[in-house]
């Protein structure tokens, strides 16, 4: 699907923006993917209001904060329990902690066990994500092995929130993103200097006044 076309059946203006525009942009990646995310933000420009959340299976978890900030002009922060999202930052999944989004848009941490050999596993994010943001919550699935966030999408798409996948000719290990897309429950299959781009468009240039806001009007969910 085009995103021209993904643009006109999902709602939108005449000029291509979603009337409602996401809030939150979930990103998951594991081998492979930290090229293309620093290319996915460094194609995000510095009004962009959403906040990002990014889960990954890395082994140095800690330092990539530091590594992707210079993709970056926003700030980029390692997630603490209990942590507010704010629109205009990129927040980072600790090492082996799962997160996941409570109904008051705060974010959770936890070592419960992994889910399909990970953690922090993509599927706890979209899944909560997409219970609380609902149609404001955008998931994207990048480079990795295995199949972490193919159930996730699921959810994502289910609460009509948008799903994006790398094309997997231009992954290192094509299994993460192959598998959403195995789901159909994804919305654009892009490369990686595509991503970025998209994502401008489905959130909406309406609401990108508002770089820092706190989170309002919680939905109701159940906590993992």
């Amino acid at each position: 699907m085009s995103i021209e076309h993904f643009a006109a059946t999902r709602g939108n203006t005449a000029a291509g923006f979603p009337v409602e525009a996401p809030e939150l942009v979930a990103i998951a990646f594991s081998a492979g993917g930290l090229q293309p995310l620093r290319c996915i933000l460094h194609n995000l420009p510095i009004e962009f209001a959403a906040a990002v959340v990014v889960v990954h299976h890395v082994i140095q978890a800690t330092q990539l904060p530091a590594i992707i900030q210079n993709s970056t002009r926003k700030n980029v922060q390692l997630l603490n329990d209990g942590d507010a999202l704010f629109g205009g930052r990129v927040y980072v999944a600790p090492p082996n902690r799962h997160v996941f989004v409570r109904p008051d848009r705060t974010v959770g941490l936890s070592t419960a066990p992994r889910v399909q050999f990970v953690r922090p596993s993509a599927d706890w994010l979209f899944e909560s994500a997409a219970s609380v943001f609902g149609q404001s919550c955008t998931a994207v699935v990048l480079s990795g092995r295995l199949c972490d966030g193919a159930r996730g999408v699921t959810w994502v798409r289910r609460s009509a929130g948008q799903v994006i996948a790398q094309t997997p000719s231009t992954c290192d290990y094509p299994s993460m993103p192959s598998a959403a897309i195995n789901t159909q429950c994804v919305d654009l299959v892009l490369d990686p200097d595509a991503i970025g781009p998209a994502l401008r468009r489905i959130v909406s240039e309406s609401n990108s006044a508002a770089l820092v806001h706190e989170w309002r009007a919680p939905f109701a969910m159940t906590d993992h």
